[in-house]
């Protein structure tokens, strides 16, 4: 074998192998619209995150318009409790799984 069929052959399985990395990704994101009975979105609503296997918590507030995002997750299971002055405190429990990005609308 020629020296440059087999420096291509390497590049060619690194650059397979990197691909295959990038494509992996071990978090997820959940990320959703806070809206009144009405539909009207509900800016600055606090939206606390808790993973309930590991009670990590961390805090989000809703964006002008309604929206939150989380950052990059660990798989698991998850409460989401939003909170607003001037209406009822809700919470949902998801599953969040690996790549993911879950919608969670209140």
């Amino acid at each position: 074998m020629h020296h440059n069929t087999r420096l291509n052959l390497i590049f060619i399985t690194l650059l397979s192998c990197s691909a295959t990395l990038i494509a992996e990704v071990d978090t997820g994101v959940l990320s959703g619209t806070v809206s009144d009975g009405t539909g009207a979105v509900i800016p600055g609503a606090n939206v606390e995150v808790l993973n309930t296997a590991t009670n990590y918590r961390l805090t989000r507030e809703t964006n002008a318009s309604g929206l939150y995002v989380s950052p990059p997750l660990p798989p698991g299971p998850y409460r989401i409790t939003v909170s607003s002055e001037g209406f009822r405190t809700v919470a949902k429990e998801v599953a969040l799984n690996l790549s993911e990005r879950i919608a969670v609308d209140f």
